[in-house]
């Protein structure tokens, strides 16, 4: 390479035509922003690599992933054949595969074990990556929950439409929307709740970055805001291999040779990627990381060519010199192109020659001299994982990304002799045949121009698609000087202990091979990109080195202490401010300096104390003199309010408040019943009065002395001036140790509060019985009551005032408090970084031919093998047993007695099945405090039955049905089978309307019983009815409850409907 640079750096010197200067550079850059699109997250599964880092290890080192097809995904000996024209047979049996196709995280995504099943793993896997790629992007999915957030996926391989219908005599609607080519898009929209445009894009090949261009064109029409943009193809047959084989497709010897003269075709590949995209200009605001920007793409037809599948080498020319005319990119600036490269012997050459073609005619359009040197690298990512089709595109542009990220082209394998039909010379390429840094060209200016490649994708019936990136700004422009605090706090957590351990581990890798990143961005992106789960532990550290030690004691001494957060009920909070007085001098000062909603909050009430205070409230607090003020009830109120605001910045937000002495004010101030000025007034007034005493008495007691009358008057006067509102929130009295009434709001309340005695505990007392879990200290002087599981003092006397804070705000969190961390890094100009993702723990799910479903109405088969086995003499069976099989005589005497035994397992095993639809029986038969229990067991038990659960798992009583991954079809079961088990009508809408199992449960006894009370009162006609019913006959009886199930079910679809027409008007 090192050749190439030095003739093109005398190349760009000479000649820059084409080229702006420094300061038109500039100037189209800034205008160009709104236009450019940034790439800030991406998710990868390819063959040998389960992320991008792995993926880009295996392409520095030159890993060749191509291995035989194994006996896992079907039996390559029974469809393979070396003589191409052999019928149903594929001359190649290799491929590239992912690791763990066959393995998704179901319970994850609320989808049941039954139809993860019938679902295409192609579905599974980009569920997976979309949300890998957005928290790798710093996006907790639930931040873009409802927005309008496109999904733009390539995917042209249908096998599990294949797998999933091969027997027509079962076929279910999970197998549809498992299979169907426009779910892999649009499930990701449903689970995420996104409302953008989603498409599954289906143009062969090129199917990924056609949808790339979709995906960017809704962006710069304003369609979308974000955008996701990926590509995916999974083999769960062999049947394409034969169809591809027979064309002429696929190597013989199962490699892709790019643009070697041994090249004899493609090796077909798996592989899934996935980008997110954001309009440049919004992502530097948001301070996005960003992996490369997308200057511009085009999209064609080769329209009639020599044959459906030929390649049209003025198709490919045009859509090359298209994309970079709309990316206004010169192509004396773009010094590498992912060819599209399948290794076939005619299709190598054409793509050159179309290459040379559209690059010598953007030559002429920008009016430059072409290159006598090749400055531009040709590769492909095919000769390492080969040619993931649907996945080709995208795996070529996230090979680029990682390149332009490590500033090296990796080298293209299998290369040895180029193609005798493709010459370079006299052209502007070169192959990378071996590894080499990614040098930089330059203007004439001596402006360094940024790292800019294609990326080409050619599609089998036609369609190509073209697509120039540029590396990301320079990370100095993205970066900004940052105020540090002391110490930071990072949060992880995960849907399960081991998930949360893996998580954990996942972090103290990063750290060890990412020791020069900011701790900063690192918890602020931890803690902002990613969605809160129910098990959660929280690290305080000052430095990255520190962070990972705590990382590491947590997995060897403690790798499961997440902490529970219940089921999804936030805990209530109590926040509780004290009336000590004590010599808190410089008390808060750090917080004061770091932290600017604590310092507005003060300043805020030094202004309003300027009247009453003749020193003024920020010298009495943090003098710079060593002069010792006395100490102010003001300056305390000041302090708690300052830090019960701030932690209401967080999100952690008070279900109800305590205070005694000049917490009680602060209290009521912070619940609403007054305004901060007139809580400070009332406050400065009823100290001003005590100041009166001398020091250490007692306000006098006595009403009728004149100074208490005096007293009383002023405050009285203060107080009725004051407009007073109900608390939102409870307040607890320090008096009574009740709830406080409506009187808290009146003046009067106000004028004797202050000399009451203080009930401290029976206060905490009645905050548990109302179901106070956590208790927030806000005070000066740290208090440690009795008898009080989780108190958290917001300042302490033996740490440090913001290292205090973080492990109180760590507590909160792991106790399920949700904390608001935008607001909490609102001031600090924080920068999002790469960071783990979720440690999806995955089972295994695999496509099964419907061939190999075990019959619907197993009930049905299981009564006509006991019904046969009742017919079966038993001796003359074991005699026809001694004719076919040569049996010894005592095992001759054993067989009646083990047929014997046979015959009543299955008659138990039937009746065990028939106890489900005895539920009715069994309520009758059981007290009336017992039935609940039962209805909830027997629910569960149906219910995990239709999701497929293992017997070790049981539903949930309180998670709704959807939630617990029952769709329609699953509801209208449910329904079907309690409707004959109870007796009782069960639809979808009642279903809806009952949404769990406890309270179904409950629906179902209250309907039960009234059945059952109804029909006590009829006892006289049973006889009548019995005899009658005894006198039909079979058909007579199955018409009958089938033209009832139809009058029910018209009932109610046209309730259904009255209700729809009701909402309407």
């Amino acid at each position: 390479m090192n050749q190439h640079f030095e003739h093109n750096h005398q190349y760009f010197s000479q000649q820059q035509a084409g080229v702006e200067d420094n300061s038109t550079q500039t100037k189209d850059r800034e205008q160009n922003q709104g236009e450019a699109i940034a790439i800030i997250g991406m998710a990868c599964r390819f063959p040998g690599a389960n992320d991008y880092e792995q993926f880009w290890l295996n392409l520095e080192a030159g890993v060749n992933s191509i291995t035989e097809i194994p006996p896992q995904r079907w039996d390559v000996n029974k469809y393979y054949s070396p003589h191409p024209q052999e019928r149903n047979k594929t001359i190649s049996k290799w491929a590239g595969l992912i690791q763990d196709s066959d393995q998704f995280d179901a319970q994850f995504f609320a989808i049941s074990p039954r139809e993860a099943k019938t679902l295409d793993p192609q579905q599974r896997l980009m569920l997976e990556l979309s949300w890998s790629c957005l928290e790798d992007a710093g996006y907790s999915p639930s931040q873009l929950s409802g927005s309008q957030v496109g999904v733009f996926i390539g995917a042209c391989n249908y096998d599990s439409v294949l797998l999933l219908n091969q027997n027509q005599e079962n076929i279910e609607g999970h197998s549809g929307t498992g299979s169907w080519g426009c779910m892999i898009a649009n499930r990701i929209s449903y689970f995420l709740n996104f409302r953008g445009l989603s498409v599954s894009v289906d143009t062969a090949c090129s199917s990924s970055l056609v949808a790339l261009h979709l995906g960017v064109n809704a962006l710069k029409n304003s369609e979308c805001d974000v955008v996701l943009v990926g590509g995916i193809s999974v083999f769960n047959t062999p049947t394409v291999f034969i169809q591809m084989s027979q064309l002429g497709m696929l190597s013989p010897t199962g490699q892709c040779q790019t643009f070697d003269q041994d090249a004899d075709g493609y090796v077909r590949g798996e592989g899934a990627g996935i980008i997110l995209l954001k309009p440049l200009a919004k992502a530097i605001k948001d301070q996005d990381h960003i992996y490369a920007v997308i200057k511009g793409s085009a999209v064609n037809h080769g329209g009639k060519s020599r044959t459906l599948s030929s390649p049209n080498i003025y198709a490919q020319a045009q859509v090359v010199r298209a994309a970079y005319t709309n990316a206004n990119v010169a192509p004396n600036t773009v010094s590498y192109i992912e060819v599209h490269g399948t290794g076939t012997p005619l299709g190598d050459p054409i793509e050159i020659n179309a290459l040379k073609r559209g690059f010598r005619q953007l030559h002429q359009q920008y009016k430059l001299p072409e290159s006598a040197k090749p400055y531009c690298g040709l590769g492909t990512v095919k000769t390492n994982i080969g040619h993931s089709e649907g996945a080709a595109g995208i795996a070529g542009l996230i090979k680029v990304l990682l390149a332009m990220k490590h500033k090296k082209l990796p080298k293209i394998l299998n290369f040895k002799q180029l193609n005798p039909r493709i010459e370079l010379e006299d052209s502007p390429f070169y192959i990378v045949d071996e590894n080499q840094e990614w040098q930089l060209l330059k203007a004439e200016s001596e402006e360094i121009i940024p790292r800019r490649a294609g990326i080409s994708s050619f599609g089998v019936g036609g369609v190509n698609a073209h697509v120039v990136l540029e590396e990301a700004p320079n990370p100095e422009i993205q970066k900004a000087e940052i105020e540090e605090h002391y110490e930071h706090i990072l949060t992880l957590s995960a849907k399960n202990e081991k998930a949360l351990e893996e998580l954990v581990k996942k972090y103290q890798g990063y750290l060890q091979s990412n020791q020069e990143e900011s701790i900063a961005d690192i918890c602020f992106t931890a803690n902002t990109g990613r969605t809160h789960f129910e098990k959660r532990c929280f690290f305080v550290a000052e430095s990255n080195v520190e962070l990972q030690k705590q990382l590491q004691t947590f997995v060897k001494i403690n790798p499961r202490n997440g902490q529970k957060t219940g089921k999804g009920e936030k805990p209530k909070i109590a926040f509780l401010f004290t009336g000590e007085i004590s010599d808190f001098v410089n008390i808060g000062w750090q917080l004061y300096q770091t932290l600017p909603t604590f310092r507005k909050t003060l300043e805020q009430c030094e202004e309003v104390l300027q009247p009453y205070l003749e020193i003024p409230l920020l010298e009495i607090l943090y003098p710079t003199v060593e002069t010792l003020y006395p100490t102010s009830l003001l300056a305390v109120f000041a302090i708690e309010y300052a830090l019960a605001q701030l932690w209401q910045s967080w999100g952690i937000k008070p279900d109800g408040v305590m205070g005694y002495g000049v917490g009680k004010y602060v209290a009521a101030t912070v619940a609403g019943v007054f305004s901060l000025e007139a809580g400070l007034k009332l406050m400065a007034t009823t100290e001003r009065l005590m100041q009166q005493f001398p020091s250490g008495a007692e306000i006098s007691p006595n009403l009728d002395s004149p100074n208490r009358k005096h007293q009383l008057g002023e405050l009285q006067t203060v107080a009725q001036e004051i407009t007073y509102n109900q608390p939102g929130i409870p307040i607890i009295s320090n008096i009574t140790g009740q709830q406080e009434t409506d009187k808290i709001a009146t003046p009067e309340y106000w004028l004797n509060d202050f000399w009451q005695p203080v009930h401290f505990s029976t206060g905490i007392q009645t905050l548990h019985r109302a179901g106070y879990q956590l208790f927030l200290e806000i005070g000066v002087s740290p208090i440690q009551p009795e008898n009080v599981e989780v108190w958290l003092p917001t300042l302490s006397l033996l740490k440090d005032d913001w290292r205090q804070m973080l492990l109180n705000l760590g507590q909160l969190y792991v106790k399920g408090v949700n904390v608001d961390w935008s607001g909490f890094y609102r001031d600090y100009p924080c920068h999002k970084v790469a960071l783990p993702t979720y440690p999806f723990q995955r089972q295994y799910y695999w496509l099964e031919s419907s061939e190999n479903e075990q019959p619907k109405d197993v009930k049905n088969n299981a009564s006509q093998i006991v019904e046969f086995l009742n017919q079966i003499d038993i001796n003359s069976l074991a005699q026809d047993f001694n004719i076919d099989e040569q049996l010894t005589e005592p095992e001759k005497k054993l067989l009646p007695k083990l047929l014997n035994i046979l015959i009543n397992r299955y008659q138990n095993g039937y009746q065990s099945s028939e106890q489900n639809t005895g539920i009715f029986q069994q309520l009758d038969k059981t007290p009336e405090r017992e039935r609940f229990q039962l209805t909830v067991d027997y629910l569960q038990g149906v219910v995990a039955q239709l999701l497929g659960l293992n017997p070790s798992q049981i539903p949930d009583l309180q998670l709704g049905f959807f939630d617990l991954g029952l769709d329609y079809s699953m509801m209208l079961e449910l329904g079907d089978l309690l409707q004959k088990s109870f007796g009782c009508s069960v639809t979808v809408t009642t279903l809806s309307e009952h949404f769990n199992i406890q309270k179904l449960a409950q629906y179902l006894i209250e309907s039960v019983f009234r059945i059952e009370r109804y029909n006590e009162t009829e006892t006289t006609n049973s006889t009548v009815v019995k005899d009658e019913i005894e006198s039909l006959t079979v058909e007579a009886i199955a018409n009958a409850i089938q033209e009832e199930a139809i009058a029910i079910a018209i009932n109610e679809e046209l309730k259904e409907i009255q209700l729809i027409l009701n909402q309407e008007i």
